[in-house]
């Protein structure tokens, strides 16, 4: 049966979610040829659609991968996304 995924399942502690996103320090080349020590900006490239769920109990260490599979492959359950919200589901 699937239940909404609130709380960490292992400590019961609260989760973030990181979503992973790219961006490009952009430098100028001199006219020596080399890159300036300083950058000119930094360009923000959108998400790479990627992220991974952490618990905030440091002691705890509950952490998935970009797919939300536990890295803990002994906790048995499986993560998922329906609409906006994480729901998960004991595996058998």
């Amino acid at each position: 049966m699937a239940k909404i995924l609130n709380k960490c399942p292992l400590c019961g502690g609260g989760l973030e979610y990181n979503a992973l996103h790219q961006y490009s320090l952009v430098y100028k080349v001199l006219k020596s040829g080399k890159m300036s020590a300083k950058r000119v900006r930094k360009e923000d490239n959108g998400p790479m659609e990627c992220g991974f769920l952490v618990c905030i109990n440091q002691e705890c260490g509950f952490t998935t991968d970009c797919d939300l599979r536990p890295n803990d492959s002994k906790l048995g359950i499986d993560i998922y996304t329906k609409g906006e919200i994480f729901m998960y589901e004991e595996e058998e």
